[in-house]
């Protein structure tokens, strides 16, 4: 009766730290997941100086999950540290955007090669979903073309994202999924102000659609190198698309009074 009573209280204790570990991760998943997301909607803009104790503050959290998110936006190349503490967040430019897209290219047309050889229907499925919602959301705005742009934009960068996930998951190849991850994450990141400019068009929506399901096409009747082709086309188009924004977005800030870097 003792050692089970004892086996019990130390079956508690484990199971009171695991539970703890567990809500200390989630915090600090959601602390980063909050700065993120300002980053993305430019509450927190290119040039601004991220400070562990005014973000806490406005998250209203503790110094400690933000300190390790701040390092963690240095570590995949989103920030950079300056003296006097705190990191920056990081300027782009065109190259970088050119570079960032070029990078993705390299991943992806090896990942296509691997998704036609291996033809994983769990993938083709994913792929064939994410085509469906971009169809999905294009049929609803050309019925209400006033529909929320910022709702629309989530769920086609959502779809386009997944699309592309699962060409590269498709390889089963862990080391490479979390390189391409980390890609991703720089791209879109760096790339954000496209999500802040223009809401994404009816045209456009059609020729994502057309472009995906050529792809998909083309990786389900095993030609690995149309798909490849058909890959390097949508991402110039990429390219070229994010280019003519990041021009226009210059624009308007150079129309602007420039102001020092902004501390937060």
């Amino acid at each position: 009766m003792v050692y089970q009573a004892s086996a019990r209280r130390c079956r508690v204790r484990n199971l009171n730290k695991t539970n703890i570990l567990t809500m200390t991760l989630q915090s600090k998943e959601a602390v980063y997941d909050q700065i993120y997301s300002r980053i993305l909607d430019g509450t927190y803009p290119f040039g601004t100086r991220l400070t562990e104790r005014a973000v806490a503050e406005q998250l209203s959290v503790s110094r400690t999950p933000v300190r390790e998110a701040l390092a963690r936006l240095v570590q995949q190349g989103i920030a950079s540290t300056i003296p006097g503490g705190g990191v920056c967040l990081k300027e782009t430019n065109r190259t970088d955007i050119v570079e960032l897209f070029e990078l993705r290219f390299c991943f992806e047309s090896f990942a296509l090669r691997k998704a036609v050889e291996r033809h994983a229907p769990y993938f083709i499925t994913r792929m064939e979903e994410s085509c469906a919602a971009i169809l999905d959301i294009t049929r609803k705005l050309r019925d209400d073309p006033h529909s929320d742009s910022k709702e629309r934009w989530q769920i086609v960068t959502k779809a386009e994202a997944d699309f592309h996930m699962s060409i590269v998951h498709a390889t089963g190849n862990s080391q490479f999924i979390q390189n391409y991850n980390n890609a991703l994450l720089l791209t879109q990141t760096l790339c954000r102000f496209a999500s802040q400019e223009e809401p994404v068009s009816l045209p456009e929506l059609i020729e994502t659609w057309c472009d995906h399901r050529r792809i998909l096409r083309a990786i389900k009747s095993g030609q690995a190198e149309k798909a490849v082709s058909l890959l390097r086309q949508h991402i110039q188009k990429a390219i070229d698309l994010t280019l003519d924004l990041y021009d226009q977005e210059q624009s308007r800030l150079n129309s602007n009074i420039k102001f020092p870097l902004r501390a937060l």
